[in-house]
């Protein structure tokens, strides 16, 4: 007994908009550099989940502030968003020699990590 051309098309609609979920949530809050070289990161608009507040916050297209050059040869940065206003931040690592990316804190999601080095422009 085969499955009714109605039944399919019900089963491709459905996976469809499965697969465009999945496509929003993993296009949300991508990082990339800027166009010209500025020492920021952009961050693309997205949806955050927020479990305490409404639970589907829209966010903006938003670049960082500046990344500050190390002083030393390296340095771990952590690009943040924070989870109920979608704001982005970067939380700057110790300038060691012991690479340790700075500690996410609370109510803190990380998107991604920088390395800036002296060189970085």
């Amino acid at each position: 007994m085969g499955v009714s051309t109605a039944t399919k098309k019900v089963q491709l609609d459905m996976l469809d908009e499965v697969v465009n979920v999945i496509q929003r949530i993993a296009r949300s809050s991508t990082p990339h550099e800027q166009k010209k070289s500025d020492m920021t990161v952009r961050v693309d608009a997205g949806q955050l989940f927020y479990s305490s507040g409404p639970p589907l916050t829209k966010i903006a297209t938003q670049s960082t502030s500046i990344i500050v050059k190390p002083t030393t040869p390296l340095r771990v940065d952590r690009i943040v968003i924070e989870d109920s206003t979608g704001v982005v931040f970067i939380f700057a690592g110790a300038e060691t020699a012991n690479l340790t990316p700075p500690t996410i804190t609370t109510r803190k999601l990380s998107i991604t990590q920088a390395y800036p080095t002296i060189n970085t422009t």
